[in-house]
């Protein structure tokens, strides 16, 4: 996750910035999936028996979301993100935040703002 605009080192700036997205995130899933930050800015969302296609949905739901104008100390910030899909395979759970993380590499490295969904090839160039 990016910010265009600077917050200047504000750590007051960055934290509301973060509890806003998260909102954002939290407004964007239905009742009962789960959000959680796991590290600095990057969140994981398990959509429990959403599938491929219910993940993507999402995923774009979530990008217009954050993508709307953040103003902190006087300045409109613009949040761009990259996210990551994997599909839990054969209803095995294992790899799901691994293959997610590889997606959202991906994702960011086609550019931001965007989403990926871990495909056989990407797994393949990366594992």
């Amino acid at each position: 996750m990016s910010t265009s605009g600077r917050l200047r080192g504000s750590i007051l700036g960055r934290s509301l910035v973060l509890k806003v997205v998260a909102n954002r995130i939290r407004a964007s899933v239905r009742p009962g999936d789960c959000v959680a930050r796991v590290g600095g800015d990057e969140f994981a969302i398990l959509l429990e028996t959403a599938g491929s296609a219910g993940a993507i949905t999402t995923a774009k739901r979530m990008l217009r979301a954050i993508s709307a104008p953040i103003e902190v100390e006087g300045r409109q910030l613009t949040v761009r993100t990259s996210i990551g899909i994997g599909v839990a395979r054969d209803g095995g759970r294992n790899d799901l935040l691994r293959d997610a993380d590889l997606a959202m590499y991906y994702a960011k490295a086609a550019g931001d703002p965007g989403w990926a969904l871990l495909e056989p090839e990407i797994r393949t160039l990366a594992v």
